[in-house]
């Protein structure tokens, strides 16, 4: 079972620019996309700080983001990988 710890953070970084990225489409009117969360269950939290440091997932997610573009549905999966795939 996946942990919070171990993969919680892969890949956060894509999301976050992607994020920004549907944050701007939004302002300019073009589309509305939304982050799909995905519930956990904490199981350690570092009270201190009054942070998560064990979770497992609740269940299987879905997709990642989901929403609309110029009113066409769109649903998609934020992927990262360790390969310059674009280049």
């Amino acid at each position: 079972m996946a942990t919070w710890s171990s993969r919680g953070l892969r890949g956060s970084g894509f999301e976050e620019q992607i994020n920004r990225t549907n944050e701007k489409y939004r302002e300019k009117g073009l589309a509305l996309i939304q982050k799909v969360p995905t519930p956990i269950t904490p199981i350690r939290i570092d009270k201190e700080n009054r942070h998560i440091t064990l979770a497992y997932f609740e269940q299987k997610s879905t997709v990642d983001y989901i929403g609309a573009v110029q009113g066409i549905p769109v649903c998609f999966d934020a992927k990262e990988c360790s390969l310059d795939t674009f280049s």
